[in-house]
């Protein structure tokens, strides 16, 4: 990788993705990369990056549904993007996981 590609790449894992309800294949792809063209150390720092943005997002979902003006609609609305972030931060923690246990048995198969 040429260091402009590596610039490029280092730019575009430092950004976080928008806390939204479909995430998820970004959040992965970026976790791969960056697994891939840099280490697991990098993989972690993205990740717990995310998990920040996606706490804070939860946590303003969560005050504009306990706002006493909040309509039926807008609690509703909360709660189907809180569900979805949540699942979101729990699928980034499994996709570590698992991605750690292949790199492991990956380990294991070159000594």
């Amino acid at each position: 990788m040429t260091d402009r590609g590596r610039a490029d790449l280092a730019g575009w894992l430092g950004q976080v993705e928008e806390p939204a309800p479909f995430v998820q294949s970004t959040l992965f792809t970026k976790v791969v990369v960056a697994l891939l063209a840099y280490d697991e150390t990098t993989a972690r720092r993205y990740l717990a990056a995310q998990r920040s943005a996606h706490l804070a997002r939860m946590r303003a979902l969560t005050a504009a549904k306990d706002d006493s003006d909040a309509s039926v609609a807008d609690v509703a609305a909360a709660d189907y993007a809180l569900a979805h972030l949540d699942a979101d931060l729990l699928a980034s923690a499994l996709s570590m996981s698992v991605l750690r246990a292949s790199t492991d048995l990956m380990e294991l198969r070159t000594e």
